[in-house]
């Protein structure tokens, strides 16, 4: 593929995704994708065949985005449980910098319609969650923890994120870096108190 069409690809699935955070999968039509990206529905169609397509695109390459992202995370000279706050940290911060899709993500797994969808959604969180979980039994950091423990610890965490996610709504919330300190705090305050019990 030439570089000037993978930009364009890229152009268009940003413009995309911005349209489908602010007016919803069923509100967001090929033409005003196509008209927003300043180009004729004929050539949206020849890069992306349809709009259910260019969704599940959209999907895969924000969600391809953050797993790159998290493998970058210098977890040198940690222990499991900062570690477990660096990663807890690393959430907040991609939720808070990525609101709007996040925000559209929970809306697709909730109406839960596109099954393409719900799957790719799906099966990021289990990533997310498995490595959470892996942390918390590595090394015993929590001894006391049994399987109940660890899998409220984690529900206790994804409750906070969802509602970190619907809780945003403004741009100046979202780059609020008290906000994300507050919320980091809390959460550090959450795995404290679960270490001690």
């Amino acid at each position: 593929m030439k570089v000037d069409t993978r930009n364009k690809k890229d152009q268009i699935l940003d413009i995309a995704e911005k349209l489908f955070c602010n007016y919803g999968s069923k509100d967001t039509t090929v033409r005003l994708i196509a008209q927003k990206a300043n180009i004729n529905t004929a050539m949206l169609n020849y890069y992306f065949k349809s709009k259910e397509n260019l969704f599940v695109m959209i999907f895969e390459r924000r969600i391809e985005q953050f797993k790159t992202a998290e493998k970058r995370i210098d977890l040198r000279n940690k222990t499991a449980s900062e570690e477990l706050l660096v990663y807890i940290n690393f959430f907040i911060d991609l939720i808070a910098d990525h609101q709007p899709f996040y925000k559209l993500m929970m809306k697709e797994k909730l109406s839960n319609e596109n099954e393409k969808i719900v799957t790719l959604i799906n099966s990021y969180f289990k990533l997310n969650r498995e490595t959470l979980k892996n942390i918390i039994k590595r090394e015993s950091i929590y001894k006391q923890a049994d399987h109940t423990d660890i899998e409220t610890f984690i529900m206790t965490i994804s409750g906070f994120l969802v509602c970190l996610i619907f809780k945003l709504e403004s741009e100046s919330e979202l780059v609020n870096q008290r906000n994300k300190n507050k919320a980091k705090q809390y959460l550090e305050k959450v795995l404290v108190s679960f270490a001690v019990v």
